[in-house]
């Protein structure tokens, strides 16, 4: 298991973990972003350690997060 900030571009990926409190578990769900749902890292920007986004395809659409909030997402390969 590792952080997404570890993921190749074109990977698809399941969560496995998100670590932190209800806030970040509900904003990440808000993006559908959710234990054990399919995403693909589709690309990322790493600007400086924990800066940059990170896009993602999740269902059928695609969001944007930054390197700290993928730090606390862990995922393996499906």
């Amino acid at each position: 298991m590792k952080s997404l900030t570890q993921v190749e571009p074109e990977t698809k990926v399941v969560v496995k973990k998100i670590e932190g409190g209800s806030e970040v578990k509900a904003y990440l769900g808000d993006l559908g972003i959710t234990e054990e749902v399919e995403l693909t890292l589709l690309a990322s920007e790493p600007v400086h350690a924990h800066v940059g986004p990170i896009s993602l395809k999740v269902a059928d659409k695609e969001v944007i997060v930054s390197q700290g909030w993928a730090d606390k997402i862990f995922v393996e390969k499906e």
